[in-house]
């Protein structure tokens, strides 16, 4: 199975890099909640030709608990999981490093 590369504004990178854009913020999010905090858990498996890839989208969660918590358990069913979190300030587009919160596996580098 073949997995197309994908460009910055797609997440996967040929490099086997994942760029995450903070502003894209799910539909399930209410615009009127200020997020103080951006918190993610991404998994990965490996195709065919033994590249990581994605298993599913960025999956935003709203504490740094439940994200560990998701991590942990889907780290039992993929090649690798990660969670991190970063601050945020997406109404003036101001977002602080990422803090990695778990991870499990084989992951790809994280910009």
């Amino acid at each position: 199975m073949t997995h197309p590369e994908r460009d910055p504004e797609g997440d996967l990178l040929a490099s086997g890099t994942v760029r995450i854009d903070p502003t894209s913020m799910p539909e399930h999010v209410p615009p009127s909640r200020k997020i103080t905090k951006l918190i993610i858990v991404l998994a990965f498996d490996r195709g065919e030709d033994g590249e990581l890839t994605p298993a599913f989208e960025p999956a935003v969660q709203q504490t740094e608990e439940r994200a560990i918590r998701l991590a942990k358990n889907l780290a039992e069913k993929h090649s690798g999981v990660i969670a991190w979190s970063r601050d945020a300030k997406p109404d003036i587009g101001e977002y602080g490093p990422p803090t990695t919160l778990f991870v499990s596996g084989d992951v790809p580098d994280m910009e």
